[in-house]
């Protein structure tokens, strides 16, 4: 359904490009953040998409059931 594939492109996405970004040593310095409290589960910012893509997975399968037009039928 769209509803669901919008949901996964967006919030990949956006988890993606917040872990790449808060990981950039120009936005650590801007923040005061070091590079030890960005970091999750030990991974390195390159592999933002090992993050991005479950978490697009999960919004998928939830927009999938919300959909409007899923509950009308």
């Amino acid at each position: 359904r769209r509803t669901g594939a919008v949901a996964a492109m967006l919030s990949g996405l956006l988890v993606t490009f917040y872990y790449i970004a808060s990981n950039h040593p120009v936005v650590q310095n801007a923040l005061g953040w070091s590079a030890h409290d960005t970091v999750w589960w030990g991974l390195e910012p390159i592999c933002a998409g090992a993050i991005g893509v479950p978490v697009g997975l999960i919004f998928d399968v939830v927009g999938s059931w919300l959909d409007p037009q899923r509950i009308r039928l």
